[in-house]
This record gives C-alpha cells, structure tokens and sequence, in this order.
C-alpha cells in the first residue's frame, strides 16, 4: 500500500502543477485509451460534442473540447475551457482487493499530505457505474498556490481509479455540474468472463452511447406501482412473444437478468448498463422493460447496499437513489422501508467525518445539517461522539 501511496502522490502533484492550463491545445493517444464522437443536446436545446472513451476498464464521455493530455500510461488529464485541469489515473495493479470504506483515508490522507494546506468541504458518498465512490470538495496550497477542487475515488479489486477537477482558487467558474455529469457518464467492467463479453459475444471493452435529449421510452411498468412487467396469462400469447423476439432482443433480457442477480438497478440505470454492453437502445430498452424487475424492490435493494458501507441521512440515501436514475416514488418506497434509525444513521457519519478530519462542536453539527440530518438529528449524531 505504501508504494500505492507514492504512486498518488506522484500523479496528484502532476495535477496540482497542471491546473489552469486549459489552453494548452494537445491530444494525444495512449495504447489503453480509445475514443469516439457523438452529438448531445441539452436542455438548453444547445448542441454539445462529446467524445466517448475507453480507459482500461472504464467507458466515459467528455465535451470534445476538453483538450487531451498524456502523462503516463495509466494517467490521463482534459483542460476543459474553464481554465482548470481534469486528471483520471488508474492506480497500481498491485492493490489486490480495494474496499472504499476501508481503503478511503490511506488514499485520501495520500493525496492532501503533500499539501502546504489543505481543508475538506464536505465528503458524500456517491456510486460511479455500479460501485461504491467517495467525492470530496476541497481547497488546497501548494508550491504557495491556492486551489479548490473536486475528487472522486472508486473502484474494484485491483481497478482502482481517482478522478479530480483541479482550478485555481481565484477561478470562478462554476465546474460542478460539468464534473458530475462526467462521474455520472462513467462505467466499470469487472475483469471477469463474463462481463467481457459482449451481446454479439466478443470479447471486447464498451463504450456507452448515452444521449441527455434521447426521448426516453415509458416503462411497461405501473410509474406509481413499479411493479415487474405485466405477464401475458394467455400461454399462446406468450409463445407468440418467444417467437417474435430477435435474437438481440433475447440476449439484452439474459444480459439483464443476469445483471439483476448480483445488483440492484433502477429501470435507467439498467439500460444504461445493457447500452454501455453495447446493445442499442432498442433492445436495452426491451431488455429492462423484460427483466421481470420490480423497481421498488430494486431501489430497496440498492438502499439496502449504501447503507451496508455508509450513513446516510434520510433525504440524503433518497437524493443518492434519484442519482442513481430511480424515480423520487421508487425512492422514498425505499428510504421508507429499509429500517434505518435515522439517529444511528448521524452517529455513524459523524464518526466517519472525524476519523479523517477534526472539528469542533457547532462545525460537525453545521456539516451534519449539509448531509441533510435534521437539526435533532445532527446534535444526537455529535453528542453521541463526545463533542
């Protein structure tokens, strides 16, 4: 782990020593990485080029002008047009079996203690793709430069990856939004059998081809019930939908099922998982609207999850579901059933923010309050840790 920890410390200067120079205008290819381009349109009814890529076990997408930048093999940084720097490493293959709620204060204690100085805003935890992630906001000095920034760090096993949006501290640009739907856009493959294999079975990495302004079809399931697609009774009925399915077709509801089997996914997120497996939408959409899923239990199930490696406040596990693409129903059904005691759930995040950072009463109450704790809540989960 200690020589995992040069490795970051190495990379994050790099950033740290990069940030601002959005004008450099360099793009460069490295042999893990590939890309594609695609049209998107915003809700502003504006067009945004992105370009699609493919990072080792990662597929992502990047407004086309975000300039590329090589550093190393395992390291790539964008210079959006806000002036600050992106950087996305892939750390050391010699981490054997990552877990985010253990692993997360070696690598962020790595990353800051380098620094002149540094303060976290706030640290939530968020998934990316399918896995648990850590995001902190921050500020930062070094090499007597001020900084604020964005991290992201994620993985599985040995795919361990961090993600950071670095400007200067006198840049006002607002990068958030711009960097989450870069977070959102990113999916993992594990390095299994079979999830390198594709639906026309090949084995081959991905890339998803997600479109904000795609009009998304109605699910064949009930909005306000969420319940599994309706079965036909008619047994000739369902000999006639057997037989009128593509082949394609059946393997997006095989890929589907099989998905459901070891996590939970919400009705989006599920075709965004079958896309990024490379079925079209078409057949990402039958395979989801056929996957036999119940989205309450689905969106229970992934609560269930979050709360199995963090603490959330109740507001907080039904904003982290509605990112993950339920519906706000799905989500409160969920938040509203999974038998956390909300109290407990500000204990356990007041103890996690201390285990990495110090603070005093009134401060861990007002970040507390940040996670969506009520007032109640945030001084029970305070008081229960002594302050």
């Amino acid at each position: 782990m200690k020589k995992v920890l040069c490795a970051v410390l190495t990379i994050l200067l790099l950033c740290v020593c990069l940030a601002g120079c959005g004008e450099n205008k360099v793009d460069t290819s490295l042999s893990q990485v590939s890309s594609s381009t695609e049209t998107l349109v915003s809700s502003a009814s504006s067009q945004i080029f992105v370009t699609s890529e493919k990072f080792y076990t990662l597929t992502y997408e990047v407004p086309e002008d975000w300039n590329k930048k090589e550093v190393d093999e395992s390291t790539l940084y964008y210079y959006p047009s806000t002036g600050g720097s992106v950087m996305l490493t892939k750390l050391s293959d010699e981490i054997q079996d990552f877990d985010i709620n253990r692993d997360q204060g070696t690598f962020l204690d790595g990353f800051f203690s380098s620094m002149q100085e540094y303060e976290i805003l706030d640290k939530q935890d968020i998934s990316i793709g399918a896995y648990p992630a850590i995001k902190a906001h921050f500020t930062m000095t070094s090499n007597d430069e001020d900084y604020r920034g964005t991290l992201a760090l994620f993985g599985y096993k040995q795919n361990v990856y961090i993600a950071t949006y670095t400007v200067y501290s006198n840049n006002a640009a607002d990068y958030t939004d711009e960097f989450d739907t870069f977070l959102k856009s990113i999916r993992m493959k594990k390095e299994s059998a079979s999830s390198d294999i594709d639906s026309n079975g090949s084995k081959e990495d991905n890339v998803s081809k997600n479109s904000e302004s795609e009009s998304k079809p109605t699910p064949s399931t009930d909005k306000k019930k969420d319940s599994s697609p309706e079965t036909p009774k008619v047994e000739s009925s369902t000999q006639a939908i057997i037989s009128s399915e593509t082949t394609s077709q059946r393997n997006a509801v095989a890929k589907a099922k099989d998905y459901l089997e070891y996590s939970a996914f919400s009705y989006w997120g599920l075709i965004s998982q079958l896309e990024f497996e490379k079925f079209s939408h078409e057949d990402a959409v039958y395979g989801a609207d056929h996957s036999g899923a119940d989205w309450n239990e689905q969106a229970l199930k992934k609560a269930h999850s979050y709360l199995d490696y963090s603490a959330f406040s109740y507001q907080g596990l039904i904003e982290q579901l509605e990112f993950e693409e339920f519906t706000t129903e799905q989500a409160t059904y969920a938040v509203d059933n999974c038998g956390a005691n909300w109290n407990e759930q500000a204990v356990k995040k007041a103890e996690s923010y201390l285990s990495f950072s110090s603070f005093s009463r009134e401060e861990l109450i007002s970040q507390l309050e940040f996670e969506k704790f009520t007032h109640e809540q945030a001084v029970y989960g305070v008081e229960a840790n002594g302050l």
